[in-house]
C-alpha cells in the first residue's frame, strides 16, 4: 500500500507556507458582507474548494428545490444540528452563494443548473455570535435591536427596516402582515446561525413594556417566521443550533 506522501500532493499555498490557519474559521456575516476571506468570498474558488457530502447534496436539493418552485413539497423550515465544526456555516455559506445565482465551480450532479437563480433571491443570514442584544448592531444612521429588526434592514435596507421599526426598538414581536409587507411572494431564504447563543444573552434583555425578555419574543418570532415561511411557496427559513 502506498503512503499518503506518494499518493498525495500538497496544494501551492502549503508548499509555499501560505496557508492561515484563520482561513478556516467560515463567518457567514463576512460572506455576506462581501469581507471574507476569498476562500469563502468567491464562491467559484468556494466551490471548487468544497467536497459536495450527501448532507450538503440533501440540503441544497431541498432549500433550492422550493425557493425555485421545482420541488415545492420541500420543507419551509430546515434545522441544522451538528457537532462543533460539523459544517454547519459551511453549509449555509453554500446556500448563500446558490441563492445569488453563483454555480460556478460546484459539481453539475448536485443541484440542477435550473434551479439556481438567474438573479439573486431575497436573502438574509444572522449569526448568533455578531448580534448583540443590549447595544445592537450599527448600520450608519440606524441601529437594529432585534433579529427581527437585523432581517428587515439585510432585506431592505433603511427602507425595509421602516416597516417594522418600531417593533424593532420596542424589541416586540411583530406579525405575518409585517413579513408579508417585507418579503411578499417573492422567493426568500432566511438562515439564522448560532440561535441558541443569541437566545443565552437575549434573555437578560427586558423588552419596552417590561413584562417579558428578548428571547421569548425571539422565540416568539421565530414561530411567526416558521408559520409565514410555511404559507409561501418559495420562502425558506434555515436554523442552526
Amino acid at each position: 500500500m502506498k503512503s499518503i506522501f506518494e499518493t498525495c500532493v500538497p496544494r501551492d499555498e502549503v508548499l509555499q507556507g501560505e496557508l492561515k490557519d484563520e482561513m478556516f474559521a467560515a463567518r457567514l456575516r463576512d460572506v455576506i458582507e462581501q469581507t471574507a476571506d476569498p476562500v469563502y468570498g468567491d464562491p467559484k474558488r468556494f466551490f471548487e474548494n468544497t467536497y459536495p457530502t450527501e448532507g450538503l447534496k440533501t440540503l441544497i436539493h431541498e432549500v433550492l428545490g422550493r425557493l425555485s418552485g421545482k420541488a415545492p413539497a420541500s420543507s419551509p423550515f430546515i434545522r441544522l444540528e451538528t457537532s462543533f465544526g460539523g459544517g454547519k456555516t459551511h453549509n449555509l455559506i453554500a446556500l448563500y452563494h446558490l441563492a445569488q445565482g453563483h454555480a460556478e465551480g460546484l459539481p453539475k450532479d448536485v443541484v440542477e443548473k435550473s434551479w439556481v437563480p438567474k438573479s439573486p433571491w431575497i436573502t438574509a443570514g444572522l449569526v448568533g455570535s455578531d448580534m448583540d442584544p443590549s447595544n445592537g448592531i450599527e448600520h450608519g444612521d440606524l441601529t437594529t435591536h432585534t433579529v427581527w429588526g437585523e432581517i428587515a434592514y439585510q432585506i431592505g435596507q433603511a427602507r425595509g427596516y421602516t416597516i417594522l421599526e418600531k417593533s424593532d426598538k420596542e424589541l416586540l414581536a411583530p406579525g405575518t402582515q409585517v413579513l408579508e409587507k417585507l418579503i411578499g411572494d417573492a422567493p426568500a431564504l432566511i438562515m439564522l446561525d448560532e440561535l441558541a447563543r443569541y437566545l443565552r444573552t437575549a434573555k437578560a434583555v427586558q423588552t419596552a413594556n417590561k413584562k417579558s425578555d428578548l428571547a421569548e419574543q425571539t422565540v416568539a418570532f421565530l414561530m411567526t417566521l416558521i408559520e409565514f415561511a410555511a404559507s409561501k411557496e418559495k420562502v425558506c427559513v434555515v436554523v442552526t443550533l
